[in-house]
């Protein structure tokens, strides 16, 4: 669930809504339906090879447990087993895990941050990245975006060594 909810930055409540029927393993992809979204706007993303992987084990393995659900992630909990899994559900997963990992701020809502973040880093635009994510205004996602200091002056000096090389004379003396 931690792998999936990293590759495809869904929110914590489009995460925990998915379905059997949402999930494409021919082609990698999720349908995150519009009902589940905070913007009321669906969209497909995908998903890594390793996820892929490990979301294939995970959905042979929770068959036995609950065959008539079509919920993807279920509770394995003998109060609750075989019930799709509450968002409350997911963020207490990840605050033991943080807890255990001494991460006191990393929260199911983290790995959205991250994911933008290191798509930014891959050289994805701000626009691509907006739409995956569903966010109407990329000033939104601009705000998930935590590049370190070093990260921002390289690109910069990336972009004017670029700029010079395409736009000036040889001769210049910049």
């Amino acid at each position: 669930m931690a792998s999936l909810n990293y590759d495809t930055a869904m929110r914590r409540e489009e995460l925990c809504k998915l379905d059997l029927s949402d999930i494409d393993q021919s082609r990698n992809m999720v349908r995150v339906r519009a009902e589940t979204t905070k913007t009321k706007q669906g969209r497909r993303v995908v998903y890594s090879p390793g996820t892929a992987k490990l979301l294939q084990q995970y959905i042979l393995s929770r068959r036995p447990i609950s065959p008539n659900t079509t919920a993807l992630f279920i509770s394995e909990s003998n109060r609750t087993e075989g019930d799709p899994i509450q968002r409350g559900t997911w963020t207490k997963v990840i605050e033991s895990v943080a807890r255990r990992a001494n991460l006191p701020r990393f929260t199911p809502h983290t790995f959205r941050h991250l994911r933008i973040t290191d798509l930014i880093r891959q050289g994805v635009g701000i626009v691509e990245i907006a739409h995956f994510v569903g966010h109407r205004d990329i000033n939104t996602t601009n705000r998930y975006v935590h590049l370190q200091d070093v990260e921002v002056l390289e690109k910069t000096a990336e972009a004017i060594v670029a700029l010079r090389a395409n736009h000036l004379p040889a001769h210049s003396s910049l």
